[in-house]
């Protein structure tokens, strides 16, 4: 179940991570390779050193893995590397009204990667219509889809989180009753499709 709560932001600043895809790679005798991409979206997979962390912020992180039950609950998460779009196009819109999903594309070259957006940052979204801010769309920041209504080009720029999981349902402590924190553990969170 989705919990409509954000990662404590300090200690994700913490982070280290990013987009992961699966792909299988076979070579053969002769060096020849045949690769399969098994995953067409990437997941998203951040981790960090808890000995990294200072006695305040595992308290905060601990608070946080009680309420989300380890795997059980996922939650918000603030990719401070990756988590900003800037007048990014929806389309054209000719008929309205008209919902469209958020996107953040990436581009090298003439090629291009189109990211679905899903967690929208709450108040922190604004849309354009023919480059002019507009108040008459509807947002939805849990599944990214905007709704407007008006005609015109959209477009959006703003906040989004990364939709996460902890990738462990424990969380080993050191018996050290002056200092319980976290010994020689990498604290693991992945992302969740949606």
């Amino acid at each position: 179940m989705f919990l409509d709560i954000l990662f404590p932001k300090l200690i994700s600043k913490k982070f280290e991570g990013g987009p992961v895809f699966k792909t299988f790679v076979y070579s053969s005798e002769s060096a020849y390779e045949q690769r399969i991409q098994v995953w067409e979206e990437p997941i998203y997979q951040y981790t960090v050193d808890a000995m990294a962390l200072s006695r305040a912020e595992f308290e905060e992180l601990l608070g946080f893995f009680y309420v989300v039950k380890g795997r059980q609950h996922s939650f918000r998460f603030k990719d401070w590397s990756d988590h900003y779009v800037q007048g990014q196009s929806l389309g054209v819109v000719d008929q309205t009204p008209a919902t469209l999903q958020a996107v953040k594309v990436y581009r090298t070259g003439s090629t291009s990667y189109v990211r679905k957006i899903t967690k929208l940052a709450q108040g922190e979204v604004h849309v354009f219509i023919n480059g002019v801010e507009t108040q008459n769309a509807e947002i939805n920041y849990q599944t990214g889809m905007i709704t407007v209504h008006e005609t015109g080009i959209v477009s959006w720029t703003g906040e989004f989180h990364v939709h996460c999981r902890f990738d462990s349902d424990s969380m080993i402590m050191s018996a050290d009753v002056q200092n319980p924190l976290l010994r020689n553990q990498m604290i693991t969170i992945r992302s969740v499709r949606s």
